[in-house]
C-alpha cells in the first residue's frame, strides 16, 4: 500500500502527463514543421484549413493567412488540462489489507 493510504481508501485513476507543441517553421509554404516535447517525431502536417471559424474557436491561437488558408503558428497539448495526471500510470483502486492466517 502507498505511504499515507488507509484501508479502504480510494485512489483515482491517472496517466503520466503528455505535453508537447508543434509549430510551423517555413512561413512561406508551411512545408516544414518543428516538433517539441512529446510530439517529436509524431506530428505530420495536414492539408491547410480554409475554414476560418475552426481557428477562431481557440481564441488565443496565433494564426497566419496565406492564399486564403489559415495556418496555426503554434499548437500545444497538455493532457493534465483534461485528465487526471500523476507521476505514474495507474487504474482506479481501493486499498485492501489482506490478512493471512497460518492454519
Amino acid at each position: 500500500m502507498d505511504a499515507g493510504r488507509t484501508i479502504l481508501s480510494a485512489q483515482g485513476d491517472a496517466i503520466r502527463n503528455i505535453y508537447g507543441e508543434f509549430k510551423t517553421v517555413n512561413t512561406e509554404n508551411y512545408s516544414i514543421w518543428e516538433s517539441v516535447g512529446s510530439f517529436k517525431g509524431a506530428v505530420v502536417p495536414l492539408t491547410p484549413s480554409t475554414n476560418n471559424s475552426y481557428f477562431s474557436l481557440v481564441r488565443s491561437m496565433v494564426t497566419e493567412r496565406t492564399d486564403g488558408a489559415v495556418y496555426p503558428k503554434v499548437i500545444g497539448l497538455d493532457a493534465s488540462k483534461i485528465v487526471p495526471t500523476a507521476n505514474e500510470n495507474r487504474p482506479r483502486n481501493i486499498a485492501f489489507n489482506y490478512i493471512v492466517r497460518a492454519a
